[in-house]
């Protein structure tokens, strides 16, 4: 389970591991900015158009590539 804390001039992330471990990481990017390509990214999927891939990349980036590795090993 990953818990994204949007603030102001960063974004929190927590992330609840198979094993019980909670694993927290940090992103640059402001809750705004987070928030923002979420609702693009809703959008652009409601209405069926080629920006989605955008948004899904950056959201990617920002909540889940954080802990990439981790997921990697843990499967």
């Amino acid at each position: 389970m990953l818990y994204p804390v949007l603030l102001a001039d960063r974004t929190e992330l927590v992330l609840s591991l198979p094993d019980g471990r909670l694993v927290s990481a940090r992103t640059r990017a402001t809750g705004a900015e987070v928030t923002e390509a979420a609702q693009a990214f809703r959008q652009a999927l409601q209405t069926n158009q080629p920006s989605w891939l955008r948004s899904a990349i950056y959201l990617y980036d920002q909540l889940i590539r954080p802990f990439e590795s981790l997921l990697t090993e843990d499967g």
